[in-house]
């Protein structure tokens, strides 16, 4: 069911029903589908796309997928007010809560992915995150925090065995994000659900998506 979009034609008529217009076929397009909970961080995901929209990308718009106001979650439009992009944010009208209280077809997930240009989500912590999953199905590059599941989505580790200078043993780590971008981790917070999460670095991010804005074949490659 997840795969992108057959050519520009399709991606326009996909805009045109999921947002009656008012994201064009020029607009650089950011999807981000997730649960508004803390855990998600969608306070993080908007100031990223608020540095990328105000510094690099003025045509650029974000499509969120999640309710806009939760009792688990942030109140995301006083958050769009604050960072001035109430004009450039929009919700899907299939705002589920992830969960059983309300069903999307795989095929309207779809949809919403091959409209997008990029996905976007700077989660504190997944313990697998299909979102990310199903971006990649549709051929969508990602920016996604350096933190548990996304980093074995996105990247692979090349561990090599070194020899310190003092003669001891160590291990040289490379990262090679060879699927996706990975936003470095700022710091980690104690949740409160006894968890460690992730903060991810909003500035790192809207660097990685200002790096698919300008490399937009590349990107998908």
């Amino acid at each position: 069911t997840f795969r992108p979009a057959a050519d520009s034609e399709e991606r326009r008529k996909l805009r045109e029903r999921i947002a009656g217009g008012v994201i064009a076929p020029e607009d650089f397009l950011v999807l981000s589908v997730g649960h508004n909970q803390i855990r998600k961080r969608i306070d993080r995901t908007l100031e990223a796309f608020a540095l990328f929209k105000h510094g690099v990308a003025p045509n650029a718009k974000l499509l969120l997928h999640c309710l806009p106001q939760d009792q688990t979650g942030w109140d995301i439009p006083n958050l769009m007010r604050l960072m001035r992009i109430e004009d450039c944010v929009f919700f899907t009208n299939m705002n589920a809560k992830m969960l059983a209280d309300l069903w999307v077809s795989e095929d309207e997930l779809r949809d919403l992915y091959a409209s997008a240009d990029a996905h976007l989500l700077l989660t504190g912590g997944e313990g697998f995150g299909i979102p990310l999953i199903e971006a990649m199905a549709c051929g969508l590059p990602g920016v996604a925090t350096a933190y548990t599941t996304p980093k074995e989505f996105y990247a692979d580790e090349d561990v090599k065995e070194i020899t310190n200078q003092d003669g001891t043993k160590g291990r040289e780590i490379t990262i090679n994000q060879k699927r996706g971008l990975l936003a470095k981790v700022a710091a980690i917070e104690m949740h409160a659900t006894g968890g460690l999460w992730a903060l991810a670095d909003v500035q790192d991010a809207a660097a990685h998506l200002q790096r698919i804005y300008q490399n937009q074949d590349a990107a998908k490659r």
